[in-house]
């Protein structure tokens, strides 16, 4: 995503995409960065036992002497049918989990990895597993109708947050974030006291 790569050098890191074929309507498919990211955060939380937290609009990030360091990135990518619902969609997962923090790329929000976080080398395989068994489950609840709006929104830090939000060649926009709507937009309220609402962009939290 805009000429970023994710790297990580072998056996240190959960790099893989997942192909769901939904048939949602197009609005939809914001629930599935919102269940890879809950399912990402269950998965730490239970292998490495680390609290971990979401970042707007798809990081997940964990606290780690006073600072949020990202730990994962997510990626969605999708194609419509003719009637504008979601054919399919690539899920596309990086997991920093065995990199010791000397190979850890530089980055403008701070990397980490899980071992680092969590002292010890952490096993790929029960974490992925993990993940995935917590993926399905969140798919299957929202193919029932069942949004995983509330539970992600309360997992975000940007909530609260003086934020500035950027979005290709746009101005910035500075402001404090207010919340999010149903479909994971974030509500940035200006300096001016008009408020924004912003579907996609790179944030940068401005209070840490």
């Amino acid at each position: 995503r805009l000429d970023r790569r994710w790297e990580a050098p072998p056996g240190g890191g959960l790099l893989f995409s997942a192909l769901l074929r939904p048939g949602w309507p197009a609005r939809q498919g914001a629930w599935l960065t919102m269940l890879a990211g809950l399912a990402v955060v269950a998965a730490i939380e239970s292998v490495a036992g680390r609290p971990a937290r979401l970042k707007w609009p798809n990081d997940v990030v964990l606290d780690h002497d006073g600072a949020w360091r990202k730990v994962c990135g997510l990626l969605l990518d999708s194609t419509l049918d003719p009637a504008g619902r979601l054919e399919s969609a690539i899920l596309g997962v990086g997991l920093n989990v065995n990199i010791p923090a000397e190979q850890l790329p530089v980055a403008p929000m701070p990397p980490i990895s899980l071992q680092v976080a969590a002292g010890r080398p952490i096993a790929r395989r029960p974490l992925l597993l993990a993940l995935l068994d917590r993926l399905e489950q969140g798919y299957d609840a929202a193919d029932a109708g069942q949004s995983p709006w509330a539970e992600w929104n309360a997992r975000l830090i940007t909530i609260g947050q003086a934020v500035r939000v950027s979005a290709g060649s746009s101005a910035a926009l500075e402001g404090l974030a207010e919340g999010t709507d149903e479909w994971g937009q974030l509500l940035v309220r200006d300096a001016a006291g008009r408020q924004h609402v912003v579907a996609a962009g790179d944030v940068t939290l401005r209070d840490r």
